[in-house]
């Protein structure tokens, strides 16, 4: 989580679209569906765990993405 002017906001779950512009819709839903199986499948490993939550940000805005799991 990560404090910001507008709250606490949970940066390395949020789709770019939602990070970018606060547009939150069934497909950021499914982006941070996706990052909760990472953590299942990882058992419990925290995305993006090397950066901080501007890092993070950047990385995916970037267009980069968490590294697939062996599992």
């Amino acid at each position: 989580l990560c404090v910001t002017s507008q709250g606490v906001e949970p940066l390395r779950w949020m789709a770019v679209e939602s990070l970018d512009r606060e547009v939150f819709t069934t497909k950021s839903d499914v982006w941070s569906y996706g990052i909760v199986l990472y953590e299942i499948f990882t058992l419990g490993n925290y995305p993006y765990s090397e950066m901080k939550g501007h890092e993070v940000h950047k990385y995916v805005s970037d267009g980069h993405r968490l590294e697939r799991t062996s599992r």
